[in-house]
């Protein structure tokens, strides 16, 4: 029987990277050199029309680094469409009680298969573990002070990956982000350092 209180810790982190098997990380390494290759990790593409009262006004912040992060659909220096609230789209109308209700389409992000590829991988490998995220306050901390994670335990850095694809459940673009800021490559480079100083050649699953 599992003891879920030992999950998530230093040694539970350690043990998951030690019994990845070897075909699994080289796919990781790759997608992460593949990734890190890409001029453009994400794009805006807009979506459908959403009733108004969905609208939220405002830019939202990315936790890790506390950097906002707001799309920018209109090029740089041209006038944005009054009708578009917080960089989204009005695409058409609904009457209701004889008074015309807007609707508007909202802009969203879209990672690049090389960014879906490394997070797909990164559950495949059980490498999003299991722990309070949303109050480990060390992530405020290395998303300031990025080079840390060059001696932080490697556990730290599995915490960061985890932290990051968690968060950007919530709120998009954290993920690009973490990689503009320099985090996910610092966290990816801890862990492969990592395992070239700790971890046996393997075969197939353990």
């Amino acid at each position: 029987m599992t003891d879920d209180s030992a999950l998530g810790t230093d040694e539970d982190i350690e043990r998951r990277l030690d019994l990845m098997p070897s075909e699994l990380w080289e796919s990781l390494w790759e997608a992460v050199d593949a990734m890190a290759s890409v001029p453009e990790i994400s794009k805006v593409v807009q979506r459908g029309p959403i009733p108004r009262k969905a609208v939220r006004g405002g830019t939202r912040k990315a936790v890790l680094g506390g950097k906002q992060f707001r799309p920018r659909v209109a090029p740089r220096g041209e006038q944005i469409d009054t009708n578009r609230v917080d960089g989204g789209k009005k695409v058409s109308g609904n009457v209701a009680e004889g008074v015309e209700q807007p609707t508007f389409g909202m802009p969203y992000l879209v990672y690049c298969d090389e960014v879906k590829m490394v997070e797909r991988l990164l559950y495949d490998a059980d490498l999003i573990v299991p722990f309070d995220w949303p109050g480990w306050e060390a992530r405020f901390w290395y998303g300031q002070h990025v080079a840390d994670l060059n001696s932080a335990p490697v556990s730290d850095a599995v915490r960061v990956l985890t932290a990051v694809m968690r968060q950007e459940r919530f709120v998009d673009g954290t993920i690009g982000v973490a990689i503009e800021s320099g985090l996910l490559p610092a966290a990816f480079a801890r862990i492969r350092r990592w395992c070239g100083e700790n971890r046996r050649p393997t075969q197939g699953s353990p």
